[in-house]
């Protein structure tokens, strides 16, 4: 007998706001593109939609997100049916660590995965996120035959500007019919380390988080913001990417994609 699957998963990530704080689903992600498509199904499917923040318990918010789905399914996870996955900034693990859930659980065409300014450090992230990794670069910020600029003193009086884009390699690979990873480098820099003796990822915020490329299928879309900040710049870029035409760009695509069928 063929499961049925018509319980569909809507949820959105994003970094700088605690998992317990709550948003609106809508205007940022317009239902009615997917309401219009489940008409004729309107007493079959059913929809559990949530828009959250992220805390660096990412492992602890990934228990509870699984647990919500568990209970909206009534355990039954084999009728989950659409899945669409958006994170903005340390929403991105997040939705990295619940993809991966899903995967294991035998859900491997997840609608959609959405991700901008994926956070990334020069020596990890820590603790790192079960299933998914650390999002440390594999390479560092001087390009392949660049010549490697004179280190000077060290530390925050030798910060330059990185050649390279940082990459990361996630423990799996996320399986997903589309998946998407918006990200600037406007906002990455580099500055020399005394104690490592080379140079490092560095940015202004988030005790030097960088942004680039994710290996695994993703649809890796370099962006660049128009917008000119002259204080709390790296941090001003990253906000820009994560609420402005980029991001409304991939929200678009997301909506068309949720509104597809069958699952």
């Amino acid at each position: 007998m063929t499961t049925t699957r018509t319980n569909d998963l809507l949820f959105l990530f994003s970094g700088g706001f605690p998992f317990s704080q709550e948003f609106p689903i809508s205007p940022g992600f317009d239902l009615g593109p997917y309401n219009q498509s489940t008409i004729k199904d309107k007493n079959v499917r059913k929809l559990l939609t949530a828009s959250r923040g992220a805390d660096n318990d990412i492992d602890g918010n990934v228990k509870t997100v699984m647990g919500m789905i568990r209970e909206f399914v009534d355990g039954r996870t084999e009728t989950i049916g659409r899945v669409c996955l958006l994170g903005r900034s340390n929403g991105c693990a997040l939705a990295l660590g619940v993809a991966a859930e899903l995967n294991d659980l035998g859900i491997t065409d997840l609608t959609f995965v959405g991700l901008s300014d994926v956070p990334m450090w020069d020596t990890g992230r820590v603790p790192p996120v079960a299933k998914v990794g650390d999002f440390k670069p594999k390479n560092g910020p001087i390009a392949a035959g660049a010549v490697s600029p004179n280190p000077g003193i060290g530390g925050f009086l030798s910060v330059g500007n990185a050649s390279a884009i940082p990459v990361i390699t996630l423990n799996r690979t996320i399986k997903a019919n589309k998946k998407i990873n918006l990200f600037q480098i406007q906002g990455n820099h580099m500055r020399w380390s005394n104690s490592a003796k080379r140079w490092c990822w560095y940015s202004g915020f988030s005790a030097g988080e960088v942004h680039g490329r994710l290996e695994g299928g993703f649809d890796d879309r370099l962006c660049v913001v128009g917008e000119t900040f002259l204080w709390n710049r790296d941090l001003k870029l990253h906000i820009s990417l994560n609420t402005g035409e980029h991001w409304r760009q991939m929200m678009q695509e997301a909506q068309a994609a949720f509104a597809g069928f069958p699952p």
